[in-house]
């Protein structure tokens, strides 16, 4: 349970810093297609990243970059906690295995070193 609330916690705050970035990314994928969101309202072009930034930042202010962010962190906080969870489960597993592995062999080095003397 551990790793899967550290994991969490550092998919939130990965998720936070790198939101406005991927809100940029977005709204310029979807620049292209004009005719089809003028239904929906206001329609924004952008002539390049920058001229995108500045127009998030004069129209919405800072907190236009993180519009919807808190959806992108409950996903980022389970999917990157689940990461964590199965990461540290199969070490643990895969470790134990090798433990084993290895406990079982020195047994039986010791058994045939015991044989030969």
């Amino acid at each position: 349970m551990h790793n899967l609330a550290c994991g969490s916690c550092a998919g939130i705050i990965s998720k936070t810093l790198t939101y406005p970035l991927d809100l940029l990314k977005k709204r310029m994928q979807v620049d292209g297609f004009q005719k089809a969101r003028i239904s929906f309202g206001q329609v924004q072009t952008y002539k390049g990243f920058l001229d995108c930034v500045f127009q998030v930042a004069r129209g919405e202010g800072l907190r236009g970059f993180y519009k919807g962010l808190s959806p992108s962190m409950l996903k980022a906080a389970f999917s990157t906690g689940l990461v964590f969870f199965w990461y540290e489960f199969f070490c643990n597993i895969l470790n134990d295995h090798k433990q084993r592995a290895n406990s079982g062999h020195q047994q039986q080095q010791s058994k045939d070193l015991n044989r030969k003397q």
